[in-house]
């Protein structure tokens, strides 16, 4: 869907799927903080058992893969739901000429690897780079994303500490 989508095949995708992407998007919001709460869950009762090094590698095997597949899930819904909101009919600006609150340089219409790179750009550096937020709305909704990015971010520093620390 993403790696072959033109500009066109974005906007159509996105105003189709713009009724249930909200609760979509939330459930995976939701699931991706839950399992990170349940890796910490994980790495707390792992220390305070006598639990074998072989049990021990494959706990923080899965708690990392776990932590990988939640951040790219988190950044990558967070792409399609900015394609959603850019090309949402009843959200088009016609006083400054672009459409869903994000200012794109160039002068085509945005795909999804646009999408991809303003999401994980902004979701690893907490800034925007090269695209704008003109759109009071579309800055909220940036402001979550990079709150949840510094949270995985925390977790993700607290779970290596921990780790580091119950492996001397």
């Amino acid at each position: 869907m993403i790696c072959n989508a033109t500009p066109q095949k974005t906007r159509y995708r996105a105003q189709r799927q713009e009724a249930q992407h909200l609760a979509v998007f939330m459930l995976v919001v939701m699931t991706a903080c839950t399992s990170i709460f349940a890796i910490g869950l994980m790495q707390a009762v792992s220390n305070t058992k006598n639990i074998p090094a072989s049990t021990q590698a494959i706990e923080v095997s899965l708690s990392l893969i776990a932590v990988i597949g939640s951040w790219f899930l988190t950044h990558t819904m967070f792409a399609l739901h900015y394609a959603t909101c850019y090309y949402r009919q009843d959200f088009m600006n016609k006083e400054f000429g672009y459409a869903g609150g994000l200012d794109f340089p160039g002068d085509d219409l945005p795909d999804y690897w646009d999408f991809m790179y303003f999401s994980f750009t902004l979701g690893m550096t907490a800034q925007t780079s090269d695209v704008s937020i003109p759109s009071l709305s579309m800055r909220r909704l940036a402001l979550g994303h990079g709150m949840i990015s510094f949270f995985f971010y925390m977790v993700i520093l607290a779970s290596s500490v921990n780790i580091a620390s119950g492996l001397l």
